[in-house]
């Protein structure tokens, strides 16, 4: 409120003249009186951060033979992830609703674009190292967007997505917008390790031992240091007491990967590579002890990929029919992140076929597949290649 208004206030016969002009304002849905620059700009330094995001499902392809770049980014890819249903997208914490829900929706939301913790945000995604979160896994050793990393939906902070995380109620969460494009805005992301088995299998191997993958919430644009730093409260807050190294804002997901079975749990061969998505774990990066979240990996959501050739050749059973009338369950979460132009999905033999070429999963240049996974195979080989699995994960 300005100075002009502050002498005014002093005197209780003009303070009831101000407050009827208030309320007469507010109930006009007129912007209510708002503070000067520097009152708004104090207030927002002192807002933590407000955003809630989570994902519920998580999918993993084993494809691994064709460099980022050179085939279908929406049909293959080595992790999706993403909201699909009510429980995953982006909301304000209760936290914040708290502190600040009483207030205006034009001031909170003008609370959230002033706000360092909050405004020029990216959710982003990417194979972070559990010793120190802001160590990246990448494929060449310099982090490519799109491809070792992912900024999912759209930037937080913005004016319009404030105005509308403020007017929803608590519990809605956002994962959808309309952007002018024909897909719009997701909350859903791609990782690419698929340019040989040997960095597949080094992925795996890190998520088996020290990484995890982690939705974290990066800088719009910073200086010197690139757009994956992950934000923390110690990057706004210096009494926080946090490290940068072990606490930042988001989540994070180990993944548990094992070896395929047969039938009525029949091994796989010993030296199958482990390629199937076994089991994901979730919790806080904030906070250690926050473990909520469990996830299921049911074995049939386990897919071994097919050539269409070998499926005509009756080299594999495996229908390429249309989808049925009526989904069910577990189809329409594989069809989640499997588009229906993509690949036809045979849920009663568990397997999938790609439906346009060219053949990226196993490489122009193979010519057989081992889909008996009893048997020996070669990752990556032009002969014999161990068949390709694509496993589907979701939260309960």
């Amino acid at each position: 409120m300005n100075s002009g208004y502050s002498k005014w206030i002093r005197t209780g016969a003009v303070f009831l003249f101000v407050g009827t002009i208030v309320f007469a304002f507010q109930n006009c849905s007129q912007p209510p009186l708002v503070d000067s620059e520097a009152q708004l700009e104090s207030a927002a330094a002192k807002v933590d951060f407000a955003y809630e995001s989570s994902i519920d499902q998580i999918s993993y392809m084993s494809c691994a033979v064709s460099e980022p770049g050179t085939f279908d980014g929406g049909a293959y890819y080595s992790f999706r992830f993403g909201a699909y249903r009510s429980s995953g997208g982006v909301r304000l914490t209760p936290e914040f609703r708290t502190s600040h829900g009483m207030k205006p929706v034009e001031r909170q939301a003008s609370l959230l674009m002033n706000s360092p913790a909050n405004s020029s945000t990216n959710i982003q995604f990417g194979i972070r190292q559990l010793a120190n979160f802001q160590s990246m896994y990448t494929s060449t050793g310099a982090a490519v967007r799109g491809q070792d990393y992912v900024n999912v939906f759209e930037a937080l902070g913005t004016m319009d997505l404030s105005d509308l995380l403020v007017r929803l109620s608590p519990e809605t969460r956002v994962r959808y917008l309309r952007n002018g494009t024909v897909f719009g805005s997701r909350f859903e992301g791609s990782l690419y390790y698929t340019k040989n088995p040997t960095l597949a299998g080094s992925i795996r191997t890190v998520l088996r031992n020290d990484a995890f993958l982690a939705q974290t919430y990066s800088h719009v644009s910073t200086v010197g240091g690139g757009d994956t730093l992950a934000r923390g409260p110690s990057d706004f807050f210096e009494d926080s007491g946090a490290s940068s190294q072990t606490q930042v804002y988001g989540r994070g997901y180990t993944l548990r990967f094992g070896k395929p079975v047969v039938g009525a749990n029949t091994p796989s061969h010993a030296l199958f590579p482990d390629v199937v998505l076994q089991g994901v774990t979730e919790r806080s990066l904030l906070n250690s002890t926050d473990n909520s979240g469990t996830w299921s990996c049911p074995e049939t959501m386990r897919f071994r990929i097919a050539r269409p050739e070998d499926v005509r050749a009756n080299l594999v059973t495996c229908a390429m029919a249309p989808d049925p009338a009526t989904l069910s369950q577990e189809l329409a979460l594989v069809r989640n992140q499997l588009r229906v132009e993509d690949w036809y999905v045979d849920m009663t033999n568990r397997c999938i076929v790609p439906k346009k070429g060219p053949a990226t999963c196993y490489g122009s240049g193979a010519t057989t597949v081992q889909y008996d996974i009893t048997q020996t195979c070669n990752e990556g080989a032009t002969t014999g290649a161990c068949v390709s699995f694509a496993t589907f994960c979701y939260r309960n």
